[in-house]
């Protein structure tokens, strides 16, 4: 959305200091790349006010877990996580010990009532490819560099 448009929502920028100090929710949008990997460190993380809740659905490794978990374990804010650094999550993680933290497997991809939609939009571009035809579900080389890696 452009920021003009947010604005006209209330909207407006602010910096990861700002949002992890000041909101009651923190969710977690970010592609993984070596740029962004172990961005939400510690220092973030001690911002979050009492009983904030933190959701990660975006990918691990661009949490530092060792200090998720401290920090969780001392009850100081709440999580909600789909994602880890290693996954699935390794039985013996520190995370599985944190009352304040609800853990889901990582289930990427479309819901069950869209997978044939998925598949049938996929098998068509499929078709379009050999037929020499443009893909309407193209990604291009540049939009694969800013995507999440594995």
């Amino acid at each position: 959305m452009a920021t003009e448009e947010a604005a006209a929502y209330g909207g407006r920028k602010a910096g990861l200091d700002e949002i992890f100090s000041t909101c009651d929710v923190v969710s977690l949008h970010m592609s993984l790349t070596q740029k962004t990997e172990g961005s939400i460190g510690r220092d973030l993380l001690m911002k979050l006010k009492p009983d904030a809740l933190f959701v990660n659905t975006a990918r691990g490794k661009l949490v530092d877990e060792k200090a998720l978990a401290e920090l969780l374990g001392q009850g100081r804010f709440y999580a909600a996580l789909d994602v880890y650094e290693n996954e699935p999550l390794d039985a013996d993680s520190p995370l599985r010990a944190c009352e304040h933290a609800l853990l889901m497997p990582h289930m990427a991809g479309p819901t069950v009532d869209m997978r044939e939609v998925v598949a049938r939009e996929l098998t068509a571009d499929i078709k379009r490819l050999t037929k020499g035809e443009a893909l309407r579900y193209e990604i291009t080389a540049e939009q694969a560099g800013r995507m999440s890696r594995g």
